[in-house]
């Protein structure tokens, strides 16, 4: 019968139909806090999932650990450790096993707003910095970054997604680079800064009084000094635009 392919596809979508329902993620939350001081150094090392940072005028570190997996196995091989130093706090995310299940871990942190020094990476997933003045590096493979109120100096550094970042107070370099993303910086017209710009493939778009911007067919450089340039900002893609701001 010439529908006989067909009625058999049907059969084996609906025999699949069940065991999809059954296949629900697990998630637990884990809420934890410790205390760091003025001037403290703060490390989060993930491996699966968003990083989410703000500050607080508390002396302590608030982390909310959100552990999901496709099984309580899963979820089981997934483990946090913490480890206090002389005035710092290492979050890691460790599996039992690695590869054998699909899952992961995102964190909700606050820090204290005079912390001294963050370090937030991930591999798969986005990492945002809200108010957070310390000495920052920031990378992920697979994610976007976002980052307010920087000081400097800082780092922060995505393979595949796009950056947003402002500061406020301008106090030591920056580098922010990215292959596959776009490019936002906004920093304030006070600031002493040497900007070195450069897309491989995208344009470049500024307010800033530059003294040397050269625009190719599909990509370009731009070279701009503001104030003294005291310090060095350096802003690099391949594939996206780049905006520079002074407000």
């Amino acid at each position: 019968m010439p529908n006989r392919p067909v009625f058999a596809l049907l059969i084996m979508a609906l025999l699949s139909f069940p065991v999809a329902l059954m296949a629900q993620e697990v998630v637990q939350t884990h809420k934890l806090s410790y205390p760091l001081a003025s001037g403290g150094k703060f490390t989060i090392d993930d491996a699966n999932g968003s990083i989410a940072i703000r500050c607080s005028d508390r002396n302590e570190v608030e982390i909310t650990a959100t552990k999901h997996a496709d099984s309580q196995a899963g979820l089981d091989a997934i483990r946090i450790d913490i480890k206090q130093g002389t005035n710092s706090i290492e979050v890691h995310t460790a599996y039992s096993s690695p590869g054998s299940h699909n899952g992961g871990v995102s964190y909700q942190v606050v820090v204290p707003k005079d912390l001294g020094n963050l370090e937030a990476n991930t591999a798969n997933g986005s990492i945002s910095a809200q108010n957070v003045s310390a000495s920052v590096s920031i990378k992920t493979e697979n994610g976007g970054i976002t980052a307010t109120s920087l000081k400097g100096p800082f780092s922060l550094s995505t393979t595949n997604g796009s950056i947003n970042a402002d500061c406020t107070d301008l106090a030591g370099d920056g580098v922010l680079h990215t292959t596959n993303g776009s490019i936002t910086l906004a920093l304030p017209r006070s600031a002493d800064a040497l900007i070195d710009a450069t897309t491989t493939v995208g344009r470049i778009n500024s307010n800033l009084s530059a003294s040397n911007i050269n625009k190719g067919i599909v990509g370009g450089t731009l070279e701009a000094r503001l104030g003294g340039g005291s310090h060095h900002l350096e802003a690099k893609t391949t594939n996206g635009t780049i905006s520079l701001e002074a407000r």
